[in-house]
C-alpha cells in the first residue's frame, strides 16, 4: 500500500494512466468500475426540481 503522499512522476499522460492503471489490481478495478457507473445511472435516473 502507497501512503497518500505518494506521487507518480511521469512526463506523458498516458503513461501516468498505464502507472496507475498497474497499481490496481484487476478485480479492485473491476468493482471500482461498477460503482461509478452505479453512481452515474443513480445521478441520471434521480429527477430534477
Amino acid at each position: 500500500m502507497l501512503p497518500d503522499s505518494f506521487r507518480f512522476y511521469y512526463e506523458n499522460l498516458s503513461d501516468g494512466y498505464k502507472m496507475v492503471g498497474n497499481a490496481v489490481p484487476t478485480k479492485m478495478a473491476y468493482y471500482m468500475a461498477l460503482s461509478v457507473k452505479d453512481s452515474l445511472i443513480g445521478k441520471l435516473m434521480r429527477p430534477t426540481a
